[in-house]
């Protein structure tokens, strides 16, 4: 897969398990995840297999740890979709909801859904599109919204995206997804 691909898939992912650990709701729709390894078909394929095995096993991790999820579908291009009505009235800062996203975060990180420690131009340019993306979502009025932590298990801290059902929030998505050329999140 071209490296263009893995980075724009990579980044929804990455953008998604943000949102995903803060999907604490309803009946969610598919968007896209990635096809985290490989340059191949197959070995993209077996990947894709793997991340979207993973997803489901997170979302009943946090079923099992008493919070509501939907279980995540992918589409074609293999994102997770996430509705703002899926999640809106969470309480991503409640402990309850932290527990679970802590007791169940292990399952991506052990599917290697953020892992790209083999690939360090992939890694590097992954940085530099999240860094862009915290750049774009704070000039578009998202005032708290963090610089990427690389040497986080996800990037982006779950509470960064508490807002995510606000009309403002998913306004600023919109425009930094596309500025930074990130499939389909909040669609």
């Amino acid at each position: 897969m071209p490296i263009r691909n893995r980075i724009l898939l990579l980044l929804a992912a990455v953008l998604a398990a943000g949102v995903l650990g803060a999907c604490g709701g309803d009946d969610a729709e598919p968007d896209e995840v990635a096809s985290i390894s490989g340059d191949d078909a197959d070995q993209g394929g077996s990947a894709r297999q793997g991340i979207e095995d993973a997803l489901l096993d997170f979302t009943a991790c946090m079923r099992d740890q008493g919070i509501e999820v939907p279980d995540v579908q992918l589409d074609a291009a293999g994102a997770p979709m996430i509705r703002p009505d899926d999640i809106a009235g969470i309480d991503l800062e409640s402990p309850e909801v932290q527990a679970a996203i802590s007791a169940c975060l292990s399952i991506l990180t052990d599917a290697g859904a953020f892992s790209f420690a083999d690939d360090p131009e992939l890694q590097a340019l992954l940085q530099d599109s999240l860094q862009d993306f915290a750049v774009c979502m704070r000039r578009e009025g998202i005032d708290d919204f963090p610089d990427p932590d690389s040497s986080a298990a996800i990037p982006f801290p779950v509470t960064a995206f508490t807002a995510f059902a606000n009309q403002s929030f998913q306004d600023a998505l919109e425009v930094c997804r596309r500025q930074v050329g990130i499939p389909g999140l909040g669609e």
